[in-house]
Formats: C-alpha cells, structure tokens, sequence
C-alpha cells in the first residue's frame, strides 16, 4: 500500500485480521482501527511512515497505535522517516504501559538519518527478546545505549550497511559491540573505496575487544 499526494482522502481503515504480510508508505493523516486486534496474524511488516510537519495532540497520541498493534510481526523493516515518526509516539507510550513488546521479532532492519533514532533502536533491542539479527543503515548517527541491555537481547548477527570506515563509525562500531555481548557474526557492507587497509584495522579493532575476541566473525560484503 502506498500512497503519495493524495488529495481528498482523509482517512484509511484497517480490518485484516489474516494479513500476514504489509508494505505500508504513506504520509499519516487519520487511521482508523476496526479493533485492537486487526493486525494480530502479521508476520513482517516494511513502513515507510512519514507523519504530518505539526501533528496535533490527537495525531501523536493516535498514530503509535499502528506501531503498537504490529508487534507480533517476526520481521521489521523501518525506514528513516518512520523512526522520526515513532519517536512522537514516546510520550503515548510512557502513560500507557511503556514502549510495545515485540515479543516475536527475530529480524530488524533499522535505517536512521538523525541521532535521536538511537532511542528508537535501543528501545526495540530492549524490548525484542527474541531478536537475533539486527541490519542497520545511516549506521553513524546511533549513539551508544545509556542503559543496560545486555540481559534483554540475543542478538547473534549484526549487518552494518554503508560502511565507510572514517573514524567517527570505527568508534561508534566498537562502542555498539560492546552493548550486544551474544554477537557471533558482524557483516560489514564497504563502501566501494574502502581499501584492505581500513578492513584490517577494523578487524583488529573488533578483535581487540574483550567480549567479542573469542566469538565474533567479520565478513565483508
């Protein structure tokens, strides 16, 4: 389902209570749930949601719903626009149970342009118990995780896309490892001017690192 530019249609209704897989892109105005559970059968989901400039109060506390009621989906592909927009949904989520458990998601592909994405991220690795592989792009605005998830994750191979090798990702690489302490394989995507060099370096660099020298592989794609 995509939708850009559309005039006149103010509202979309959700009643899918088979739907097992949705690619939803659109720019949120009004979304109507038929009922809480209308989305309960989703086994993947690809958002592209971009919320309005000035959502208005009803807007922010409405729209996390979509997010809330996907979250027994075991696949997840979140594209950068819709990071900025469930980040308008914390304040809903704080006085109504806290962020969503996703109970049942084995794999996340998280693309963030802003360093308050690192929110988002660290939110869904916290909350996602049974995630084991985690696909990252726009990989050097995440910051390193302020609380401690190391008994709330099981993530066993982590994909690094983009990778350009400067010193600011080789950092944030080394700082993220430290956070994922069941990690047996990275795979680093290189930017295509990435010589052996910085390849070597930033092996040694992941090596050198108590928790992963006896465990993590690097492979490069």
């Amino acid at each position: 389902m995509h939708r850009q530019n559309v005039k006149g249609i103010r509202s979309l209704e959700f009643y899918t209570p088979n739907l097992v897989y949705l690619d939803c892109s659109d720019r949120l105005v009004w979304y109507n749930y038929i009922s809480a559970n209308c989305l309960d059968t989703l086994l993947e989901a690809r958002l592209d949601l971009l919320s309005q400039q000035h959502p208005s109060p009803f807007e922010t506390q409405t729209h996390p719903k979509l997010i809330s009621w996907i979250c027994n989906v075991q696949i997840l592909h979140l594209s950068s626009n819709t990071v900025e927009f469930m980040l308008l949904g914390f304040d809903h989520w704080g006085s109504n149970g806290g962020f969503p458990l996703f109970g049942n998601l084995v794999k996340l592909s998280f693309e963030c342009k802003t360093k308050k994405g690192s929110k988002v991220l660290w939110s869904l690795i916290k909350n996602s118990p049974k995630l084991e592989t985690l696909i990252l792009k726009g990989f050097c605005y995440i910051r390193r995780n302020r609380e401690n998830i190391n008994d709330a994750n099981v993530v066993k191979v982590l994909e690094i896309r983009g990778y350009k090798g400067t010193g600011r990702e080789v950092i944030q690489v080394k700082s993220f490892l430290w956070e994922l302490e069941f990690l047996q394989v990275m795979k680093v995507q290189v930017d295509e001017k990435i010589d052996d060099d910085k390849k070597l370096q930033l092996t040694k660099d992941v090596l050198a690192l108590p928790k992963r020298s006896s465990s993590c592989q690097i492979q490069f794609l």
